[in-house]
């Protein structure tokens, strides 16, 4: 798995921190994955479709067969989710992220799982 959040913590990064660092280490893992032609998640919050994209199309250039799966709940599900983590996300940072949120369209990638997450229970 390719995840933002533990890339951010191996490198010190916060939430609303510089995330250049963040973004560029995890594409490289995610290269290095890809070269070896192994299977693998990345596990990011891409609210936008722009965002998705350069996933999606660094995942492309290899040939790689696409899944995506979009997680969605309210807002105040995502807070309160947000404030049962070890190491809560800022909520002006998720508000921020809310604001720029795209749906997942069909066409994005060859699979494309849309999951209502809002009676769902996480840890359980």
């Amino acid at each position: 798995m390719v995840s933002l959040d533990a890339v951010r913590l191996r490198l010190g990064v916060t939430p609303d921190g510089d995330q250049r660092a963040v973004t560029a280490a995890a594409f490289e893992e995610a290269r290095v994955l890809l070269r070896a032609g192994e299977r693998f998640v990345w596990n990011a919050t891409n609210i936008s479709q722009q965002m998705r994209e350069r996933c999606i199309g660094l995942a492309a250039d290899y040939r790689a067969r696409i899944t995506l799966v979009g997680l969605e709940a309210p807002k105040n599900v995502i807070h309160a989710r947000n404030r049962a983590r070890p190491e809560p996300v800022p909520a002006a940072v998720i508000d921020r992220l809310a604001g720029k949120w795209e749906a997942v369209d069909p066409t994005e990638a060859h699979v494309v799982d849309l999951v209502d997450t809002a009676g769902v229970n996480p840890g359980h």
